[in-house]
């Protein structure tokens, strides 16, 4: 629809975020886009500097998280980028692992003037959020418990939806918590 707003550098994620961060400098809100290892670790001293340190907004969108590359190689693998990224000023993250997560989520931080880094996995969950319970910043209670409670976020939340059906075998309760915003994150 608008093929002049879309630049691709390819492989050459450095200038990606050095372009992202010139466009934000220019009152545009870049949405930068690549596999996770490469837009991310690759890339953290410019994100660091460019975005973070100038004070500029915008957003990152990955895919390929954790191991989701791995018949690629190590190079591909990444399990460092959410720890990475919370150490920088004025950053959030958020892993939505379903489309309307990802959907509500995006406009809700679009342009918050913050840099938010969105890690988008291989695989979804199956649980059917509706739009009411996906607010930015907010952890969703999916299950009421009293025995054990379980704070997942990402695609793991199908692991402990499958899980629970052989605790609750032996009468355990599992509350689950789903967080799809790990910064900030919802402490209360």
């Amino acid at each position: 629809k608008f093929p002049k707003r879309i630049y691709n550098l390819g492989i050459c994620e450095q200038s990606i975020v050095g372009t992202g961060a010139g466009l934000a400098l220019n009152g545009l809100i870049p949405v930068l886009h690549s596999i996770t290892p490469f837009i991310t670790e690759r890339c953290f001293e410019q994100i660091k500097n460019d975005f973070c340190y100038q004070k500029l907004g915008g957003n990152i969108v990955s895919v390929g998280s954790s191991f989701d590359y791995a018949a690629l190689g190590s190079t591909h693998h990444s399990y460092s980028d959410i720890g990475i990224i919370r150490t920088l000023p004025r950053t959030q993250i958020v892993y939505p692992s379903s489309s309307i997560e990802f959907d509500l989520l995006f406009k809700q931080t679009y342009n918050n003037n913050y840099l938010t880094y969105f890690r988008l996995p291989a695989k979804k969950h199956s649980y059917q959020f509706s739009s009411e319970q996906i607010v930015f910043g907010k952890g969703i209670k999916i299950k009421e418990g009293k025995d054990i409670t379980v704070i997942v976020t990402g695609p793991q939340l199908q692991n402990i939806l499958d899980c629970i059906k052989e605790l609750e075998k032996e009468n355990i309760e599992v509350e689950i918590i789903y967080i799809h915003t790990i910064k900030p994150l919802d402490e209360e």
